[in-house]
């Protein structure tokens, strides 16, 4: 398996260890407190509809780290913390030697924000499982399947020539 394929079974693994670990964390008493996500991920979301920068990219990346680092927290079994880690690597790899997406931002905040707000009130089980379950399908079978845009269309976010960025940071040649 390589390219696309190997993409897609990592962000079906998230999904699957975002889900367990959102069931566990919301089976605690108290419900743990997501005001900082929902204001991170509110805040991100109003700058990338106003003015879509290339500095959101990175931005975008670590707020959207956030989330599912707070859901797998609530895994608390280390064998699946540690596939949680294993497999959160293997997305960074993937993430860092494709072009961004940045038309991925604003449709990715919307769907965190709602399961945040979700999370955050009593909804009901099957409702709230219908809501990560959409999500998680979207993500490993949408933005990540794309075919990656040639490097013209996609202006570099490090500054310096790309002979002085790491090997897996340069951009690709369009063929």
């Amino acid at each position: 398996m390589r390219g696309p394929e190997i993409t897609r079974l990592c962000m079906d693994m998230r999904a699957t260890l975002d889900k367990e670990g959102a069931r566990r964390l919301l089976a605690q008493a108290p419900r743990p407190d997501f005001t900082a996500l929902r204001e991170s991920h509110g805040d991100l979301l109003n700058r990338a509809k106003m003015n879509m920068t290339r500095l959101l990219p990175p931005e975008a990346l670590r707020v959207d780290l956030s989330l599912h680092d707070t859901l797998a927290s609530g895994l608390e079994n280390p064998l699946l913390k540690q596939c949680y880690e294993e497999n959160r690597n293997r997305i960074s790899i993937v993430q860092n030697s494709r072009p961004f997406l940045q038309d991925r931002i604003v449709p990715a905040m919307e769907e965190h924000l709602q399961i945040i707000d979700a999370s955050s009130r009593r909804i009901r089980r099957a409702r709230w499982r219908r809501l990560i379950t959409t999500s998680s399908r979207r993500c490993a079978g949408g933005a990540y399947n794309r075919p990656t845009p040639k490097a013209q269309e996609c202006p570099p976010l490090r500054s310096g020539s790309p002979q002085s960025w790491p090997v897996g940071d340069r951009p690709r040649q369009a063929s």
